[in-house]
């Protein structure tokens, strides 16, 4: 039976700078021919693993899915609207301006007396008198 190895004398030997794989006999020496530095245990891959090509076809299904939502969904926006059902926006009514919120001021006839003024005092005004408003 044979033991796979590497040199890893890069520089030193040809069999290490061209990353040659060395076929040592089982009751020999593991050590390179050329060079005689220790070898490095090489074993080959068997394949690519099971768990990776699962995970990769999930993921280009997860991508394929998605890339059909996009796909599906743009063209139900872009699709054009007939022009019989298209109508024109409504102009916007401008309403007027509110009215003023301070009365305008009038002046009074000098003759006319106000509505508020109180009549004289009288004898029976006593609140008034209370209130200083009669002399």
């Amino acid at each position: 039976m044979m033991k796979s190895g590497l040199c890893m004398n890069v520089g030193n030997c040809s069999n290490a700078n061209q990353q040659k794989v060395l076929e040592i006999g089982v009751g020999e020496d593991f050590v390179c021919p050329e060079c005689h530095k220790s070898l490095l245990d090489y074993t080959p891959r068997k394949g690519p693993p099971v768990a990776g090509l699962v995970v990769g076809g999930l993921l280009l299904a997860a991508l394929a899915g998605a890339g059909w939502w996009m796909y599906s969904t743009r063209e139900a926006a872009v699709e054009p609207v007939p022009a019989s059902v298209v109508e024109p926006m409504p102009t916007p009514q401008v309403a007027p301006p509110p009215p003023p919120l301070v009365k305008p001021v009038v002046p009074a006839e000098p003759s006319a007396q106000p509505a508020d003024r109180l009549p004289p005092c009288g004898s029976n005004d006593d609140v008034r008198r209370r209130l200083k408003l009669c002399d």
